[in-house]
């Protein structure tokens, strides 16, 4: 990396490709020759995602950045349990790659993080598979290509990011005070073992599919919550979250010499169906 030039970070995650309510290509080639081509939900998801990656390349461009794209886990679905496109793998890993390739063509560096074993196999199976593929991905060691926790230095600044958040809330007037909780969370566990000259500035999670940041004040120390990439599911529907419009998006920001430059959400309103009135 040229240490003189900016870093532009870019935070994705809940993508869920598989998914009927998620992220996939526009069409997904079935093992017996048929085809699967989504649905309108699935056109406004792959639309909005090639939006937000346009606006992403065009801040590296203005920044002259070098750029980090990270993947925070649950990038596919393979749950027996849930609504799914295939159940080949095979298939699976392939549409993943098809949708990670938009980001990987303009990455620098990239980081693919594991989600739950639920959806993407135990130990981090697809994640683990997809990162194997990608010639920019940044290993977390000789052996494994995916990551369950990254820690890192980039631009001046500690970042951590892991698909679980230590806390969460599902409730609108709780996302930023657990963003700040969760950030609480990882200052003590650094405090606890005299090691606070080591813990991260900015603490990045998904997993909880809600959005909101805030800063443990007395640490100084961010906790962010991404938006997915996914609508309601039928288990979304059972815990009472179905209902109502549903944001999709990312978050990018320019870190250099320890300073957050510039940063903004890049979040996409997904309004559902519309109202039924009588004929």
């Amino acid at each position: 990396m040229d240490n003189d030039k900016p870093a532009l970070l870019a935070f994705y995650a809940d993508t869920h490709t598989n998914s009927p309510f998620g992220l996939s290509p526009l069409s997904l080639r079935r093992e017996l020759g048929s085809s699967h081509h989504v649905g309108k939900v699935g056109r406004a998801l792959w639309r909005h995602w090639l939006e937000f990656w346009q606006i992403v390349e065009a801040k590296k461009q203005e920044w002259d950045a070098t750029l980090f794209t990270f993947g925070v886990g649950d990038l596919g679905d393979i749950d027996g349990r849930g609504q799914l496109i295939t159940r080949n793998e095979v298939q699976v890993k392939d549409a993943m790659a098809e949708v990670v390739d938009v980001p990987a063509r303009i990455s620098d560096y990239m980081f693919i993080i594991r989600g739950t074993e639920a959806h993407t196999g135990g130990q981090g199976r697809l994640e683990e598979w997809l990162a194997r593929d990608l010639e920019n991905a940044v290993h977390c060691s000789e052996e494994v290509a995916s990551w369950w926790v990254v820690n890192a230095v980039i631009g001046g600044k500690r970042i951590m990011a892991t698909h679980h958040p230590p806390t969460s809330s599902g409730v609108p007037w709780g996302l930023h005070p657990a963003a700040a909780r969760a950030a609480n969370h990882v200052f003590n566990r650094y405090a606890e073992a005299d090691l606070l000259r080591e813990k991260p500035d900015i603490c990045v999670w998904a997993h909880a599919h809600t959005n909101g940041a805030a800063n443990y004040g007395q640490g100084n120390t961010w906790g962010v919550f991404l938006p997915p990439w996914q609508l309601a599911t039928d288990f979304g529907h059972r815990i009472g979250k179905g209902f109502g419009p549903r944001k999709v998006g990312g978050l990018w920001m320019v870190v250099k010499d320890g300073k957050v430059l510039d940063w903004d959400w890049e979040r996409w309103t997904m309004k559902g169906q519309k109202p039924w009135s009588a004929p």
